[in-house]
């Protein structure tokens, strides 16, 4: 017997409206502009200890992002009102929803880059730049 609150498979196969996909456009540009500015933080940081690759974990980049994207609005917002549907799309969002619209984004942008990259099962992504 399936429990009363667990979604029916056949709900599944429409879409919500918490889907990634129809996330605000700015805080999907947010969520990428962060991601790519903490990527380069970590792979200069690699780079200046001689290594020609990084691994990031996707957990940590994912909290990282998260609370970088929630500030970023939290203080955007005494300033400019209107951004108040960001603010709160950004911090209601589910942590899972957060997340795999930031997995995606990681792919889209090492996919544009000139960088090797290989995500691997344990939620790593190595980065290489030999």
């Amino acid at each position: 017997m399936t429990n009363k609150y667990l979604v029916a498979r056949n709900d599944l196969q429409h879409a919500a409206d918490w889907q990634p996909e129809t996330a605000h456009s700015d805080v999907r540009t947010e969520v990428e502009d962060s991601i790519a500015k903490r990527l380069t933080e970590i792979m200069t940081t690699v780079a200046d200890f001689g290594y020609e690759s990084a691994t990031v974990n996707l957990h940590d980049l994912q909290d990282y992002v998260r609370e970088d994207v929630i500030g970023h609005y939290q203080f955007l917002f005494r300033k400019n009102p209107q951004l108040r549907d960001q603010l709160v799309l950004t911090n209601e969002m589910p942590l899972s929803v957060f997340n795999t619209m930031a997995q995606a984004a990681v792919a889209s942008i090492l996919e544009d880059s000139d960088y090797d990259y290989s995500f691997h099962t344990d939620g790593e992504v190595q980065i290489f730049w030999h």
